[in-house]
């Protein structure tokens, strides 16, 4: 649809009108949490996924290891990831950008209860500008923006940090944890 010239009208309120919406028609990915096993999207590459109320859930008690999965195209350059996060415990990650394996040739962005960390390429660095920790036992919406060589994190629609990046110019998506008992 063209941005300028266009009008977009929406009719609403008539409740015997069928729904039109199927999220993987309209995305480049997309998972509902719906059914009883873990979508072929993904890629498990170690943890125990589970599907149940409308969420993916890593429910390993492996301590020590990193549980991923990842999904999407190795060829995605610029594209803004969204989900619900909950931390049970401990730590969750978002990957992006990824070659969509476990070698560490990944840009993860960890969230702690304290900070957000990046492991990139197996380099760890903490974020300087982050105000707020990340809320354990809370569903909190995320979304990062990966544009060019910048990635835009934001918590509950604030700007919790802006990041500049070199090397990695596409890759997929992909959700983990360290340790037992994260979701």
């Amino acid at each position: 649809i063209p941005r300028a010239g266009t009008q977009v009208v929406m009719y609403y309120g008539n409740s015997g009108a069928s729904p039109a919406s199927d999220g993987s028609s309209v995305f480049p990915f997309f998972d509902s949490g719906s059914g009883s096993s873990l979508s072929s999207s993904w890629t498990n590459r170690g943890g125990t996924w589970t599907v149940g109320s409308g969420y993916l859930r890593e429910g390993g008690t492996t301590s020590g290891s990193w549980d991923q999965i990842f999904g999407g195209s190795s060829s995605w350059t610029d594209y803004t990831l969204e989900t619900d996060m909950y931390i049970e415990s401990g730590n969750a990650a978002i990957t992006v950008r990824s070659s969509g394996t476990s070698d560490g040739s990944n840009i993860v962005y960890e969230f702690t209860s304290g900070t957000i960390y990046r492991l990139y390429d197996n380099t760890f660095s903490p974020s300087s500008s982050v105000t707020s920790a990340t809320p354990l036992q809370q569903w909190i919406p995320i979304q990062i923006v990966v544009g060019g060589s910048t990635i835009k994190i934001s918590k509950s629609g604030t700007v919790a940090w802006t990041d500049a990046i070199t090397g990695h110019s596409s890759g997929r998506i992909g959700l983990g944890d360290f340790g037992p008992g994260q979701a």
